[in-house]
Order: structure tokens, then C-alpha cells, then sequence
């Protein structure tokens, strides 16, 4: 709802780091959860060589279900997403869902490639106290 990117990364990052994505770098904050609503900042540095475009649909948050939530307004937040990014520009915001039932918010995807430029799609753990465990 929709699925997942192909060529997203098999171990997700986590908030807090900063992540190159091709010709964009994205920063997540620490979520915070308050009744049903979930709110994180995001930061995007453009390293492009011309302005790009996002859309907020760019954005989803995916419950534990596999249902999907993109940006809104909320409590006097605006919705993110829907913005130029210039050359050498950063865009900063806070990312603002409504989760609806009882499934737990379990990871941030982030797909700029349609914005014509060379940026390839990311996916954050929302645990920021999450570690990758092998299986060997």
C-alpha cells in the first residue's frame, strides 16, 4: 500500500543519521508519538546540479499492517512535501501522520526518484534504538 521500493535498502537506517540518497541528503529525527499522532523532523540537503521537485506522496510511513501514510497537516503543522529544492538548498520540515488502529509505526521510506534527478530511495527504522542482528 504501495509496495516497496525495489532497489530500497535491505538494512534501514535509522533516525538521527545522515544518508545520502544520489544527489540528496536526508536526516530524520527521533519520532515522537502523541495518542495517534506521530511527528518527526526531516532535513533534505540538495547536492544536485539543478533544482528538483518533491511531492509529499515522496514520504510514507509504514505501520507494522504494511498500511502506508503520507504527510498531513496536524495540530498546526504543515503538511510536507510539495516544495522546490534548489541547488546547494536545504529543506527542512516536520513529517505529521494520523495513525488509524492498533498497528505500531514501523518504518519511514523515502522515494524521491521521480524527481528527475539521480536520487535513489531510502527506508529509516522508526526504533531509533534499533540494531541489525546477523543470522549466521
Amino acid at each position: 500500500d504501495p509496495p516497496l521500493p525495489s532497489d530500497i535498502n535491505s538494512i534501514p537506517y535509522r533516525p538521527g543519521e545522515l544518508i545520502a540518497l544520489g544527489n540528496a541528503e536526508v536526516t530524520i529525527g527521533t519520532p515522537v508519538r502523541t495518542g495517534d499522532i506521530l511527528s518527526f523532523s526531516i532535513q533534505i540537503a540538495s547536492g544536485a546540479l539543478q533544482p528538483f521537485s518533491i511531492t509529499s506522496d515522496m514520504f510514507r510511513v509504514y505501520t507494522v499492517d504494511g498500511t502506508s501514510y503520507t504527510p498531513e497537516a496536524v495540530n498546526g503543522t504543515a503538511k510536507f512535501g510539495d516544495a522546490t529544492i534548489n541547488v546547494g538548498a536545504t529543506v527542512s520540515g516536520t513529517i505529521a501522520i494520523t495513525l488509524s488502529g492498533d498497528s505500531e509505526p514501523a518504518m519511514f521510506v523515502v522515494d524521491m526518484s521521480r524527481s528527475g534527478e539521480r536520487v535513489f530511495p531510502g527506508a529509516w527504522v522508526l526504533d531509533p534504538n534499533f540494531s541489525p542482528t546477523s543470522n549466521d
